[in-house]
This record gives structure tokens, sequence and C-alpha cells, in this order.
């Protein structure tokens, strides 16, 4: 059993693995999975515009990210047995790469801390995944 990507902040549910809404946005759900991991977000953030509506203050922002991470320590798993024709359609020897996705987002807020998000993002590699697209609230950090 592998150990969990664990926060300080509730995330809905779990995660086992890098991918996904709150790690890499545009690579599938817990995708990047090891015994040791580390990632980062970077996101450029514009307010476009400000307004008022029914005595609230409303703004509309967009954003730019890129998110990445990768696997530390491997998971130990002994190939003992297998051929090396086997080990080919198993594993990849170059999977374990800097994962890196990038994509765009949309907030609307009311008040300043009421934050309606939607992002979508992409992979870089085929291999995990092609894009994801996200709705949520508050910012993601």
């Amino acid at each position: 059993n592998q150990s969990q990507v664990i926060t300080s902040f509730m995330k809905g549910s779990t995660s086992e693995g890098l991918g996904g809404s709150k790690t890499l946005r545009g690579i599938l759900r817990n995708r990047v999975t090891g015994d040791g991991i580390f990632f980062g977000n970077t996101e450029l953030r514009w307010k476009v515009t400000r307004f008022r509506f029914h005595n609230n203050n409303f703004y509309v922002g967009l954003n730019g990210f890129t998110d990445f991470g990768k696997v530390t320590r491997k998971i130990a798993i002994s190939t003992a047995g297998f051929t090396e024709d086997r080990k080919e359609n198993y594993f990849d020897p170059g999977a374990e790469k800097l994962h890196v996705s990038y994509g765009a987002g949309l907030r609307v807020a009311m008040n300043e801390n009421f934050i309606v998000a939607f992002d979508y993002g992409l992979a870089f590699d085929k291999r995990d995944g092609n894009s994801g697209f996200y709705m949520g609230l508050n910012y993601l950090f």
C-alpha cells in the first residue's frame, strides 16, 4: 500500500498519487505514484474586471498555470520471472521523468471570498493523458 498525499486542508477525497484537479491539472488522476514524490504548481493571475451587483463586489479573473511533479522513490516491484519482452509490455524505463501540464483558468469571485473556479489543463506527454476540465471552488493555493 503506497503512501498518500497528505495536506492540511480537505481536498474532497484522499490522493494516492499525482494528477487531477488538486495536483497536476490535465494529467489523469493518480497517474504518477511512488513511495516518494514531489510536485509544484505555478500560476499567473489577472483580475480582468471588477463590478458591483446587488450590493456585492465581484471580479472576474483569468489565470495561466503550469504544474509539474516527479517520483523521487520508485515502488519496489519484483520482476523475477519476467522475460525482457514482458517487462517492455508493463514497464517503461523512461516514464519517471518530470511530468508536466499546463493550462488556463477562469475565476468568478463574490466579495473576495466566494470563488467559482474553472480550469482546463493539458498534459505535455500523451502517456499522462490528454486533458482535463475542472470546476470547483477557490484557488488551488
